[in-house]
């Protein structure tokens, strides 16, 4: 990044506001769907083995032009060499579920010729993460983890080389009543599908004790920047809460023509804002645009928004949560059961982590749920296989007290 032009740009708390807000929704009615779903891979042949993102990437070069598969899927690898398939937003979770597994089957062909393997589940089972993917971004969000001491400094060692998940992209709705209501929405059933979907106990062969140790690892970070949202404002719109979470959000690195490197010392966005010399200079918007990237809350606006609480479940199981969780969020009857079978388990984001349908509150609004999105579905044409399949899961997760395991 060019500092010199980026002086142009530069900006002070009122105009950063603004920024924020306007940048954070972006309204459209809701009807598509993008996907982004992560993997593990696995060498048959070295069941411990992690193979590198490079020769991932020699791998699919020969079926991808510009890291794109050949249904639109764009590929791209996080720090522990998980490969994430990202769709474009394409109209209706039918056919995002189609898309993704469309291009799903080219990757799993070339890998198996190699015998490789892509695995769901939300967290290394069986092996010892490392880290492949460096960077000044990664660099800088390490130290800034380890900064925050223990747990901070392990949960951020798990949640970049040791996790995976599947996150459902939808519309932010066409108006801004319409956004405040889908905003409250993915905040409701949040805590219901994470618990519904957890899948990630077994960490490294040992037991967390945490139906979703993925999640509960995104819990342990820094709050600032991994909390729910609605959590810092609650009396404020949807874009004024989002603006004002980024402005209390510590900035982890100071973007600059080598990339980027990390803050010296701890301050706000808003700190900077006021005092340019604590990041060496004035903020600019390009600056304003970089910090939300390094924020994560369970559901992030991106302009669209981005809900980022489901483990990547097993690879039978992930065309569920991605239907089940797309359709209680766009189809307004669905939307409007789903919302009064959650609301008496709101904001139970820890419990939803530690423990999964165990509790009872959670389990009772996730039989709800299923029963919702079923009945959504069967108004689609195409949806029996998966009609099917949630039917199944939802006869398995009848008192299920711990995760399904990962496969």
């Amino acid at each position: 990044m060019d500092e010199a032009p980026d002086r142009l740009g530069q900006v002070g708390l009122r105009d950063a506001t603004f920024h924020l807000a306007g940048r954070a929704f972006r309204q459209a009615p809701p009807g598509t769907v993008g996907l982004e779903a992560e993997f593990f891979v696995l060498d048959r042949n070295d069941p411990q083995r992690i193979p590198s993102p490079d020769e991932l990437r020699r791998l699919l070069a020969t079926r991808s032009r510009h890291t794109r598969l050949p249904h639109g899927s764009a590929v791209t690898f996080e720090p522990g060499g998980q490969l994430e398939l990202s769709t474009p937003p394409v109209a209706g979770p039918l056919a995002a579920i189609a898309l993704l597994d469309a291009d799903l089957g080219v990757v799993d062909a070339v890998l198996d010729e190699r015998g490789l393997a892509l695995r769901g589940g939300g967290i290394e089972s069986s092996r010892t993460p490392r880290r492949w993917v460096h960077g000044c971004r990664y660099d800088a969000m390490a130290a800034h983890f380890t900064r925050c001491g223990p747990p901070s400094a392990d949960a951020g060692r798990v949640m970049m080389t040791a996790t995976a998940a599947l996150q459902v992209n939808l519309d932010a709705g066409a108006d801004p009543a319409a956004m405040a209501q889908r905003w409250e929405l993915t905040h409701l059933l949040g805590p219901v599908l994470a618990a519904t979907f957890a899948c990630s106990r077994v960490l490294s062969g040992q037991d967390t004790g945490a139906a979703s140790a993925r999640l509960q690892a995104w819990q342990q970070l820094d709050p600032c920047r991994t909390a729910p949202v609605p959590d810092m404002a609650p009396q404020c719109r949807p874009r004024e809460q989002w603006a004002r979470y980024a402005l209390a959000a510590s900035v982890i690195l100071v973007p600059d023509a080598d990339g980027g490197h990390a803050a010296p010392d701890r301050f706000s966005l808003a700190d900077w804002l006021l005092d340019p010399d604590l990041g060496g200079r004035p903020v600019t918007r390009a600056d304003l645009d970089y910090h939300v990237t390094t924020l994560f809350p369970p559901v992030r606006p991106r302009g669209f928004l981005e809900l980022r609480y489901l483990d990547a479940p097993p690879r039978s199981l992930w065309p569920v949560a991605a239907a089940v969780t797309a359709v209680l969020h766009d189809d307004p009857v669905a939307a409007s059961a789903a919302a009064e079978a959650c609301r008496p388990v709101a904001g139970r984001w820890r419990q939803a982590a530690r423990d999964g349908l165990a509790d009872d509150g959670l389990a009772a609004a996730s039989g709800e749920c299923l029963q919702i999105a079923r009945a959504s579905l069967t108004r689609m044409s195409g949806a029996e296989d998966l009609l099917a399949a949630i039917d199944d899961f939802a006869a398995a997760s009848v008192g299920r007290a711990t995760p399904v395991p990962a496969s």
